[in-house]
C-alpha cells in the first residue's frame, strides 16, 4: 500500500468506522466532511502516526490544511 492508501485506512478507521465510505482527495480538507470534528482530527492524527511509526512537530501540523498536505508530510518523515 502507499501513503494515501494507509492513510485512507485511518481515516476509514477513525470517520466511518473502518467502512470506506469517501474516498480522500489531495484537496479534501476538514470543511468537506461534515462529520469531522476536533475529537477525530485528533484521532486522525493519532491514527497517522501509530500507522507511519512517526510524530508530527508542531510546525508539521500547523502546515497540514488539506489531505494531501498529510500525504506529503508523512513522505517527508519516511523518505
Amino acid at each position: 500500500m502507499n501513503i494515501k492508501e494507509r492513510i485512507q485506512t485511518v481515516f476509514d478507521h477513525v470517520f466511518y468506522s473502518g467502512k470506506r465510505q469517501l474516498e480522500i482527495t489531495a484537496t479534501m480538507s476538514a470543511e468537506d466532511i461534515e462529520a469531522w470534528s476536533s475529537l477525530k482530527h485528533f484521532k486522525l492524527i493519532a491514527g497517522i502516526e501509530k500507522e507511519f511509526d512517526i510524530q508530527f512537530t508542531n510546525a508539521e501540523l500547523r502546515q497540514i490544511n488539506t489531505m494531501g498536505d498529510f500525504v506529503t508530510v508523512v513522505d517527508s518523515k519516511i523518505s
